[in-house]
């Protein structure tokens, strides 16, 4: 096991809250394949070949942009679903690389976190923390308090959100009952396409990016594509999305346009092509998280998108929805959101899922109501 040390001193002979769980502890178990039944997986496509988890088939992100294709191996919004009654679970996770960010915890680069369905609700019960020295993957497991019951239990395991995966196997106590976990109350995901904020920058483990949270809320799938610095609005990526199945869509790539000029040259076209094949699918737009809500560019940049969002209803469409970015992070210490001024801390991210959330429920109710 990994020794943390500070000036020569083993913090985690200290404070043992600091160790990290060694596998070689629990020698009675019994492995799974997350990608074999009664294992489900949502937000990704499975392993094939020599290829690990995507987010997107390959020759398609390849055609976008090499940004693209390289990004789409990070599996963020990732999950694995299935009920157990173990009083432990376990991971065995290899990585195709080890994805390391200086503004951000390594248990959202490249951890797993786990949650388990307790009265109907989704709750975090912890993380899956990586070592810190690893170079290709790592095994954990988390102990599962009796409180919950001796029963099955549901359980959803997030997958990191800036690292790939090659392959993750699941493990229990040998001698335990496996079996499907707890279906999503909407069948059709949700799609939301943007920049890192997108992606899951910075929050401090994968269940708290805003689109895991808003999952949570409504027990609603979604696929998270969101692109590092690569979501650019191109055609290809439009028409891509466009023939996904889903039930709603939500647009936030204004941070990675350039330029104005940019986002105003993609920004209605991307609309336009996702409405050929989806002419009636709830389509929501967002302009970037503005602070200070007084900054020029943010501004101008949230006038093109209304300007998009004016043009569609013009043309008569009911099904889109603007969401201005000055109200994702407002209200007391809308300045505290951030990790370096524009990457959301979970605070951030919290207080995006629910002003997201409160403008997704009555769309949500409604595709619900139509099924």
């Amino acid at each position: 096991m990994h020794i943390i040390r500070c000036d020569n001193v083993r913090i985690d002979e200290l404070d043992k809250n600091f160790s990290v769980k060694n596998i070689d502890e629990r020698p009675d178990t019994e492995w799974y394949d997350s990608c074999s039944e009664p294992f489900e997986i949502f937000g990704l496509m499975k392993p094939s070949g020599n290829e690990g988890f995507r987010r997107m088939p390959i020759e398609t992100a390849r055609s976008v942009s090499d940004g693209v294709m390289n990004l789409s191996r990070n599996t963020a919004g990732g999950r694995v679903r299935f009920a157990t009654d173990s009083p432990y679970i376990a991971i065995c996770v290899l990585l195709d690389e080890v994805c390391r960010l200086p503004h951000m915890a390594a248990t959202g680069v490249r951890g797993f976190d786990l949650y388990v369905n307790y009265y109907g609700r989704d709750v975090f019960v912890a993380s899956f923390q990586p070592d810190i020295n690893i170079t290709d993957g790592y095994s954990a497991y988390i102990d599962v308090s009796s409180e919950l019951g001796n029963g099955l239990r549901e359980y959803t395991i997030n997958f990191p959100l800036y690292n790939g995966v090659k392959n993750l196997a699941i493990g229990v106590k040998r001698g335990s009952r496996v079996t499907y976990g707890k279906k999503y109350e909407t069948l059709e995901p949700i799609v939301y396409y943007g920049s890192s904020i997108t992606q899951g920058a910075c929050a401090t483990r994968p269940g708290l990016c805003y689109e895991s949270i808003i999952s949570r809320r409504f027990e609603v799938d979604y696929i998270n594509l969101g692109f590092s610095g690569n979501a650019k609005g191109e055609p290809q990526m439009a028409e891509y999305i466009a023939g996904l199945p889903m039930s709603l869509f939500v647009c936030d790539y204004d941070y990675n346009a350039e330029t104005k000029a940019d986002l105003e040259k993609t920004h209605y076209n991307f609309y336009k092509i996702f409405r050929k094949t989806k002419p009636k699918t709830p389509y929501v737009m967002i302009s970037r998280p503005n602070i200070f809500g007084l900054w020029s560019d943010c501004n101008e940049r949230k006038s093109i998108i209304e300007k998009s969002y004016d043009k569609a209803k013009e043309r008569g469409d009911k099904n889109v929805y603007f969401i201005d970015g000055a109200e994702l992070f407002a209200g007391v210490n809308s300045d505290d959101c951030t990790v370096d001024g524009c990457h959301p801390n979970d605070m951030g991210f919290y207080r995006m899922a629910r002003v997201i959330g409160n403008r997704l429920e009555k769309i949500i109710s409604e595709e619900r109501n139509h099924k």
